[in-house]
């Protein structure tokens, strides 16, 4: 095999890995941005929800149409402070904020890679394998909504 075509096997798949680490990175910090705004409107319908009910309870006497919906409001801020616990938006949020690092990284390894002599290349393309595969089993799952998006970004 001749030098021309082990450097052009070795490009072609430097350019894919490069391309998917992108996506990748993109996805994870899209899929971070999408968790920390649920967590936080969760939270602020919570807060406002709690707060109306609190004041509510504190005030003058109630009719009974009012008692029922102020039970029904405090239900559903405690169904929502449940689920805002049970979905863990900020912890996942976390997790894919670090995926997302994750894969910037491996991008920038791979784009150093790019710019060395075909020797150099082929160990960094090694090194950031063993990466990319580590990525691959850490990293938390991007829903098909975000990772298109972010395919449609990365174009």
């Amino acid at each position: 095999m001749s030098h021309t075509s082990d450097f052009k096997k070795i490009d072609d798949v430097l350019h894919r890995w490069l391309k998917r680490a992108r996506e990748s990175q993109l996805a994870h910090h899209l899929m971070t941005e999408s968790l920390e705004s649920r967590h936080t409107w969760l939270g602020v319908i919570v807060v406002g929800m709690t707060a109306i009910a609190g004041t509510t309870t504190i005030a003058a006497e109630l009719e009974e149409s009012s008692k029922l919906a102020l039970g029904l409001l405090t239900l559903a801020a405690a169904i929502l402070t449940s689920l805002q616990t049970f979905l863990k938006l900020e912890e996942r949020a976390s997790r894919h904020r670090s995926a997302g690092a994750g894969y910037g990284q491996v991008r920038r390894q791979l784009e150093l890679a790019s710019t060395l002599p075909v020797e150099q290349t082929e160990a960094r393309i090694k090194e950031a394998e063993v990466a990319l595969n580590k990525l691959a089993q850490e990293s938390p799952s991007v829903s098909k909504r975000i990772f298109d998006k972010a395919l449609k970004r990365n174009q």
